[in-house]
């Protein structure tokens, strides 16, 4: 989001407005109230059609003791609108190849600073490298999704949303394809949340029953 300044501003006269701003820290991508660690600087007030606007911006930092990560935050009537590192989308690392990772945090990376046309584009590489991991040959995408879906157990609809974050890069990368409307701020984080829910299916839903089984008592002989 760009800000226009029309004023030069100055902290507010005589008040230490410690503001307290809930945002999803960019590094341990956990949700807080963050404290300010300055006094915000206040803009002059201005007048809009939906009534005054007033925006103030500062330091923040993350309460999270393993983390303390420093966040710029601008708000407008007291409403986050845009925190330097920018806010990402949070997802369980356990248990994901290292290049599968890799790809998704590039992908959520992307859409965090509003390069849509690059997180699709990465989108796709992260389903690329979990047909990679899962040994799945073809000469193309379409092909290494289809050896996938019968090599391992994975629900039909999974992979057919394979399918779909295949069709969404298209879209990204070529003018004449059509499949989706846009690839903009909304297409791409489903596309991020589908991808999830695909490692979760691949690589994670064993370990968590594995866990449970862990805990049984042992058979009685």
């Amino acid at each position: 989001m760009r800000i226009t300044v029309a004023a030069i501003p100055t902290t507010a006269p005589g008040r230490l407005l410690l503001c307290r701003t809930t945002v999803r820290c960019p590094e341990c991508r956990q949700i807080g109230v963050f404290s300010a660690i300055t006094p915000d600087i206040y803009f002059p007030e201005q007048e809009t059609p939906w009534g005054k606007r007033k925006v103030h911006a500062g330091s923040r930092i993350c309460l999270n003791e393993d983390c303390r990560a420093h966040v710029f935050v601008v708000c407008q009537n007291q409403k986050l609108v845009q925190a330097i590192p920018p806010e990402r989308i949070d997802f369980d690392s356990t248990n994901v190849p290292a290049r599968v990772l890799l790809a998704l945090e590039e992908a959520i990376a992307c859409h965090a600073t509003e390069c849509y046309s690059a997180a699709a584009t990465l989108a796709r590489k992260t389903i690329e490298e979990i047909c990679e991991e899962g040994g799945a040959k073809g000469k193309n995408l379409e092909d290494r999704i289809k050896a996938l879906g019968a090599s391992i157990v994975i629900p039909q609809l999974f992979i057919d949303a394979m399918h779909d974050i295949r069709y969404l890069e298209n879209d990204a990368a070529h003018v004449m394809a059509k499949t989706y409307g846009d690839v903009g701020r909304d297409e791409v984080e489903a596309a991020i949340d589908v991808a999830k829910e695909i490692i979760k299916a691949c690589y994670q839903y064993v370990a968590i029953i594995d866990k449970l089984k862990a805990l049984k008592k042992s058979a009685t002989p």
